[in-house]
Formats: structure tokens, C-alpha cells, sequence
């Protein structure tokens, strides 16, 4: 079962405070997207047709960037 903590992640944001949480190891922990600002959309083709693609698919290019974090509108 370990293995499906290594590959879904979840994270919310609180409905009062607007704070970020990450589920990990069984909880939600407060988290900090590397991005300054976290984007937000509403249709999710457009994202992905405009969405930068990865250089090679050599293992090391395609795990050195992280996920992007948008908000869902």
C-alpha cells in the first residue's frame, strides 16, 4: 500500500482561510506551492493543450520538474 502514497497526491484548500493543505502519510499538512502564485482554471482541454511538454521522455528529464499546482474554477 505504500506505493499509492508515492503517486496519488491530494491537496485542499481550507474554506475559511484559504490555506493550502497537503495529504501525506495519512494527514493534511499545511503546504507552500513552489510557484509565488497559483493559477486557476475552468477548462481543463485548454490547460492541457497549453501546458509546456517535457523535453525527452528520459526518466531523468521527466522527474525533474515538478507537478504544477492550479485552482479549479
Amino acid at each position: 500500500m505504500n506505493g499509492l502514497y508515492e503517486w496519488v497526491h491530494l491537496s485542499v484548500i481550507h474554506p475559511e482561510t484559504n490555506e493550502l493543505y497537503y495529504f501525506k502519510e495519512g494527514s493534511f499538512i499545511a503546504y507552500s506551492p513552489l510557484a509565488g502564485e497559483i493559477h486557476s482554471f475552468s477548462d481543463v482541454q485548454s490547460l492541457i493543450e497549453k501546458a509546456k511538454e517535457m523535453e525527452t521522455n528520459n526518466i531523468v528529464d521527466a522527474t525533474k520538474e515538478n507537478l504544477p499546482v492550479y485552482l479549479y474554477k
